[in-house]
């Protein structure tokens, strides 16, 4: 049977790094803890490590490198894709797979402990401030608007007076496509589109905005990009889909509903928000012929809910502690 890499060491250190802390130089404690977890990043039986501490629900100490609390969101992102420990060997054996299948969930899972904790405090200062503005828009099914939603919000961002680039990274190229039609007809689009995302340091007021398309997963443009945006449509299936992939992100995300009147709109920011899933305070309605938009090269017009929901960004990439 694989044994745990912790198995090696003496029960009392063990206790020290990864039991509750016992030692009174706070600094210390931090840095064995650390030290704990980096372990744990290595151990060959994580994952059923986690399983056996959640199942259990232990109130203690570290286990897969991730405390209690971080733990419980673990739970949660496991809940909202079916996996439920209900302490039978079936369930484990299932929650073992699919944390196997999808390790990128432990750190979404430290991730959102750490937001929480910062929120616990009261500290006001966005997570993303001062890094790269590379932001991806997806989603987990096709027709929810991701390559409208990033043309609305890169002109947004324009007329705002950003430097705004937009990755093209859909194997069809709608945006290429719109882009080369639009200069056709004699428009002058206020930023580039490439199919490369490009590196940015997070100085200045440079924005990368980054179409996936839907479907994609965990794909190499996600993995390059500072947060997700996961456009959805307001049925709940498609919701809760949306929900689904973004617990499963290992970069912050939030949940843009699309294609929906102001009472749709509203019915479904109060379905996300009795589950505590980050979303957008902006819609984007379907009031503004996107279809024919990108078939025709034509410049969308200035829409209240794209201008809304880049000032999000915004404010979410500039907000300071005060």
């Amino acid at each position: 049977m694989t044994r745990g890499l912790c198995a090696g060491l003496p029960y009392g250190v063990q206790d020290i790094m990864w039991g509750p802390e016992t030692v009174n130089d706070a600094g210390r404690q931090r840095t064995l803890t650390a030290a704990a977890q980096v372990l744990c990043e290595m151990c060959p039986i994580r994952s059923s490590c986690l399983a056996d501490a959640i199942g259990s629900d232990d109130q203690h100490g570290v286990f897969g490198g991730l405390r209690v609390k971080a733990r419980r969101q673990l739970a949660r992102l496991a809940d909202a894709a079916g996996v439920r420990l209900d302490g039978g060997e079936r369930a484990r054996a299932a929650f073992v797979a699919w944390l196997d299948a999808h390790p990128e969930a432990i750190e979404q899972a430290r991730r959102m402990h750490a937001q929480a904790r910062r929120a616990e405090r009261g500290h006001k200062t966005a997570p993303l401030s001062g890094l790269s503005q590379t932001v991806a828009f997806t989603a987990s099914c096709h027709a929810m608007g991701t390559t409208t939603a990033t043309l609305a919000v890169a002109y947004a961002l324009a007329r705002a007076g950003r430097n705004v680039r937009v990755t093209d990274t859909d194997p069809a190229a709608p945006l290429l496509s719109w882009h080369a039609r639009a200069v056709e007809q004699g428009h002058t689009p206020p930023f580039t589109v490439s199919p490369h995302v490009t590196s940015q340091s997070g100085d200045g007021d440079e924005w990368n905005l980054v179409d996936v398309p839907a479907g994609a997963g965990v794909c190499a443009p996600l993995r390059a990009a500072t947060m997700a945006v996961v456009v959805t449509r307001d049925t709940e299936d498609c919701l809760r889909a949306a929900c689904g992939m973004s617990h499963l992100l290992a970069i912050p995300s939030s949940v843009l509903v699309t294609g929906a009147g102001p009472e749709a709109a509203a019915h479904a920011h109060a379905w996300l928000d009795e589950r505590r899933q980050p979303r957008t305070v902006a819609s984007i309605g379907d009031d503004m012929a996107f279809d024919r938009m990108l078939e025709c090269g034509d410049v969308p017009p200035a829409d209240a809910g794209a201008a809304a929901l880049a000032g999000e960004l915004h404010a979410l990439f500039h907000t300071r502690t005060h």
